[in-house]
């Protein structure tokens, strides 16, 4: 089962079977932290997964990571293991917690404060 998006960091995603390992590869995209990736030939690459393509003649995902100036374009079949490293830079700020601010604010005459730049 995956974790919830609030607590991913520290997970280390199961891979035992084919509907976990694509399940694990989604939710390192989806994740918006770095990920360590153990690949098959004993490498482990740390980063920010930007792009998977399952559908591909050779599926890939590209990770930018803090040592490669471009993104690394890895072979999905070389990925044997995903940890979820990172802190989410978006935990704790889900859409309907920023609406309720939202209306809280306007609602006592605050919302310039929400929106420092444009007032």
């Amino acid at each position: 089962m995956i974790a919830d998006m609030e607590s991913r960091q520290g997970w280390q995603a199961p891979m035992s079977t084919n509907v976990e390992r694509r399940a694990a590869l989604e939710a390192a995209f989806d994740y918006r932290g770095d990920v360590t990736l153990s690949l098959a030939d004993g490498r482990r690459v740390t980063g920010f997964v930007s792009n998977r393509d399952f559908d591909a003649l050779e599926p890939f995902l590209e990770i930018i990571s803090a040592d490669s100036p471009s993104p690394q374009k890895l072979p999905l079949n070389q990925v044997a293991q995903i940890e979820f490293t990172g802190a989410d830079a978006a935990a704790g700020k889900r859409w309907d917690l920023w609406l309720k601010k939202v209306a809280e604010a306007e609602a006592q005459g605050k919302i310039a404060e929400l929106y420092p730049d444009e007032h």
